[in-house]
């Protein structure tokens, strides 16, 4: 399967948000649970018709991110963070990035549910507002902050890993 690119992926995404398009999909990663498992079927509107609380899709590069909504000041920026992470993701600033939000979860027996809240740990509750602090004092700064603090935690889980002889996150 070919790879959109980014500016191709940022185009279907608006003309999906045009039409509220809704899409049975899944996606990788241990960074969304409990709320949802790898590889789980959720239930995507696109829209950017979002607010704090929501999971959200998000185009970021090539790559489509399903993270929660941790805190905003829409037009300025968007903050999202995986349930299972501490670290917030480094903050965005495009609206056109924004490809919907998840509405539905499904169960293996076929029914679904709407997305739990957020059950945020502490220290995950003081990055967002340490971050969300930043991000009203100087928006590239607390960019390139996060990013520094993301790539950081990257390198130790690889490090980690390693030592383990696993594969990392």
């Amino acid at each position: 399967m070919e790879t959109l690119t980014p500016q191709r992926l940022l185009s279907v995404a608006a003309l999906w948000r045009q039409s509220k398009r809704e899409i049975r999909t899944s996606f990788q990663g241990i960074s969304m649970r409990p709320a949802i498992e790898p590889g789980q079927t959720v239930l995507l509107r696109c829209t950017n018709d979002v607010a704090i609380g929501d999971i959200v899709a998000v185009a970021v590069g090539s790559d489509v991110i399903v993270h929660r909504l941790v805190a905003a000041a829409p037009g300025r920026w968007w903050l999202l963070r995986g349930d299972h992470n501490v670290l917030c993701d480094v903050p965005l600033i495009d609206p056109a990035a924004i490809i919907g939000k998840v509405i539905a979860v499904e169960r293996s027996d076929g029914s679904s549910f709407e997305p739990p809240p957020v059950t945020g740990r502490i220290g995950a509750r003081f990055v967002t507002r340490a971050t969300t602090l930043l991000l009203a004092i100087n928006i590239p700064l607390a960019r390139w902050i996060t990013r520094l603090a993301v790539a950081l935690r990257r390198t130790a889980s690889l490090g980690v890993a390693a030592v383990r002889g696993s594969s990392p996150l």
